[in-house]
Formats: structure tokens, C-alpha cells, sequence
């Protein structure tokens, strides 16, 4: 049986060097402008009655002029910009990205810069872009951090870059704008799901269902220590002697269960037409409900045999007693539609507990004809089985 395979991260490390310059452009602010047209009267005037404090201002003014431009061009210079990211985020949730300024300059200082980071998925621009950063001040030969919030709403590898320094020093009449190459990856687990606990769903028959499991395979289980008491523990678990010696504070017994509870999760990522919104969006919602599913029979102490088509039909075993549940997201964080069916198939996958509840998430709106393919699901297998659509 094919096991699942986790693609490492081509996350770029650009802090050893210098990024590499896109494009340098320079422009002329619109006070800029206003700025000349008023020296320029200046001057004529000057020039007209030869009067010398007009030359003094009109110089005056454009020394101020060029003394800003030549800030401004050499406050764009020598910067080295790095971010720090989270390894992995889920989907509509906000994390935050901080962008390290180191000026290289020994004697000019960064003062106003403007940040702008770009974010990309699937080779296009997101429609929620990251706000920009401003920075009003660094010191020559410091480093500047600033941190910004922004949310990704499609699950897979997320891009950011490149990055857009804009340079205004005071008074702000010209403009540089730098743009580099400075580009790194953040992988988008799919959104949370949540699970309804009313008893008047079929779903939560099911777990009490795989939690009653428990409590009669709790009869077989062995002594393997004392922890304290958690609520909803079993009242008939407490261990008074350990709870007499410690006053204020109940400790129940841990038991080793000796049976194995088994649960199948099966993700229906049948599409046929994979451009199709409404679809995708039945996609991304059963992707979510797996998750919470899984989640939900983890807690409930069972093992879960996920199966899915990544793309070819392939199952994931989650031990209850390991943190595992991040492998599965990450895995179905990159999990791309199936053009055929294979709900089949992967009920076709052998399970070594006969006993084990499935769970079949579907994208589309009902059942698949079973058997397809020539594959026979026996009856009593079958009365075990219970479909979702999303």
C-alpha cells in the first residue's frame, strides 16, 4: 500500500547576501513639483530685477531640492531586508510576518521607508495583499524590525515576494522606489472544521458509538500508572489511596487499553469538472470536516485509518497516543482533486479490524454506486459505512 510522501519546503534563505535588485526607479512627488514651479518663479523674479536676496533664496531652494533628492537616493541604498515566518499557518486564520531592515550605511540614516510585501498563490496575486510597513526611523549600521498581520484563504504553499522599498526623506519631494528579490513560502493548512456534538445527529451517534467502545474495552485494559483527575474521567478510576496522601487533589488510575478501537476515514476528492467554484468549495469543506472528523475519533481514543487519493488511493494510520493530526493537514494541505472516482477503491482498501465504523466524506451530493469496478463491499461491511456530503 503506498504510503504518503511530504514535499520539504523550497523556502528561500536570502539573509546571507544582499537581495538581488529588480528594478531602481526615482520620481518626482507632486510637492515636489509644486516645490519647483514656485523656486522657478523665484529665479525668473531674481533674474528679472537682479535683486541678490532673491538669488539667495532661489539657490536656497534648489539646494533643498537636491540635498533631498540625494537622501533619498542614498537612504534606498544598502539595505538588506529578511522575514521571519511561520512554518505552517491554517487558512482564513491571521498570523503575523515580520520583516527584518538591516541599514548597511555607516552615515545615513533610514528615515520614512515604505514596505511593501507582495503575496501570490498558484502563480497569481492574492486579492487580500499584506498592508505596508512603514519605518520612521533607523539609526546607520542598525537593524530595524516590523511586524504585520495578514490572512491566506486558500489552502497549499502561499509566496511571498517580491519586496518594494520606498524612500521619501524629509521633506519628501522625490522618491525611490526599489523593488528585490526576496522570496520565501508559507504552507496553508486547510481551515478548521467543527463538529456538532447534538445528540440529534447521526455523526454524533457515531462517536458515541466509538466512545461506548471504549468504556466496554475499559474492562480488558491493564494498570500502567496514576495521573490526576481530568473532568469526565470515570469516578470508578480514582485512586483514593494516592488522593488521601494529597490533599485537595484527585488522581485516577491509568489504564493500558488492551483492545484496539478503529475507525476509517475515507475524503471523496472525486471532481469532474475541477473549474468549477461550487465544487472546489465542496472540496475545501469536506477537506475541513475530515480534519475536524479525525480530531474528533482522536480524542475519542480510537485509531483512525485515513484514506484518500494523493493522488493514488493511499492510507494513513494516526496512533491516539500521538500528536499526529498535523502530518494529515499538511498532507491535505497540498491534496489536489481526483479526476475519477475512487471512493471504491479506497473502500476496497483491506482493514485488519472488521468491527472498525467508516466514514465517507463526499464533495459532490450523494452516495456513489457501489460496487464500481467490479469491487463487492459485503452487506454487513456495508451496515458499518455512513456517508457525508459536504
Amino acid at each position: 500500500m503506498p504510503h504518503l510522501r511530504f514535499p520539504e519546503s523550497d523556502r528561500s534563505d536570502v539573509r546571507g547576501a544582499p537581495a538581488r535588485v529588480l528594478s531602481r526607479r526615482f520620481r518626482l512627488q507632486p510637492r515636489g513639483a509644486v516645490f519647483l514651479v514656485l523656486a522657478g518663479a523665484v529665479g525668473i523674479a531674481a533674474a528679472q530685477r537682479g535683486n541678490n536676496l532673491l538669488f539667495v533664496v532661489f539657490s536656497a531652494l534648489i539646494g533643498l531640492f537636491l540635498s533631498d533628492a540625494i537622501l533619498t537616493l542614498m537612504s534606498a541604498r544598502k539595505l538588506d531586508i529578511s522575514r521571519i515566518l511561520p512554518e505552517m499557518v491554517h487558512g482564513t486564520q491571521p498570523f503575523s510576518v515580520t520583516l527584518r531592515l538591516w541599514n548597511r550605511k555607516r552615515l545615513v540614516p533610514l528615515v520614512r521607508v515604505r514596505i511593501e510585501d507582495r503575496l501570490s498563490q498558484d502563480g497569481r496575486w492574492a486579492a487580500l495583499q499584506p498592508p505596508p510597513v512603514i519605518v520612521p526611523y533607523g539609526r546607520p549600521g542598525r537593524k530595524v524590525r516590523s511586524t504585520f498581520s495578514v490572512s491566506v484563504h486558500q489552502r497549499g504553499w502561499a509566496r511571498f515576494g517580491p519586496v518594494t522599498v520606498t524612500s521619501e526623506f524629509p521633506p519628501g519631494l522625490v522618491a525611490c522606489r526599489v523593488t528585490l528579490d526576496i522570496q520565501d513560502q508559507v504552507l496553508v493548512l486547510p481551515r478548521p472544521g467543527v463538529i456538532s456534538r447534538s445528540p440529534q445527529t447521526s455523526l454524533a451517534g457515531r462517536l458515541a458509538a466509538v466512545r461506548s467502545l471504549r468504556d466496554l474495552a475499559s474492562t480488558g485494559d491493564e494498570f500502567a500508572g496514576v495521573r490526576e483527575y481530568r473532568p469526565g474521567d470515570n469516578l470508578r478510576r480514582i485512586h483514593w489511596r494516592t488522593s488521601a496522601r494529597l490533599p485537595q487533589r484527585l488522581f485516577v488510575r491509568e489504564l493500558e487499553d488492551t483492545h484496539v478501537r478503529e475507525a476509517i476515514v475515507i475524503l471523496d476528492t472525486f471532481l469532474p469538472n475541477p473549474g468549477d467554484l461550487r465544487g472546489r468549495s465542496r472540496l475545501e469543506r469536506a477537506i475541513s470536516f475530515a480534519i475536524a472528523l479525525t480530531s474528533a475519533l482522536l480524542e475519542e481514543g480510537a485509531w483512525v485509518r485515513f484514506r484518500a487519493a494523493f493522488p493514488e488511493s493511499t492510507e494513513m494510520a494516526l496512533d491516539p497516543s500521538r500528536r499526529m493530526l498535523s502530518d494529515l493537514e499538511r498532507a491535505l494541505a497540498l491534496i489536489a482533486p481526483s479526476l475519477s472516482p475512487v471512493v471504491s477503491d479506497l473502500l476496497a482498501l483491506s482493514s485488519p479490524n472488521p468491527e472498525a465504523f467508516t466514514f465517507v466524506l463526499l464533495a459532490g451530493d450523494a452516495p456513489p454506486a457501489l460496487p464500481e469496478r467490479g469491487v463487492t463491499i459485503p452487506a454487513d461491511e456495508m451496515r458499518r459505512i455512513m456517508f457525508y456530503a459536504s
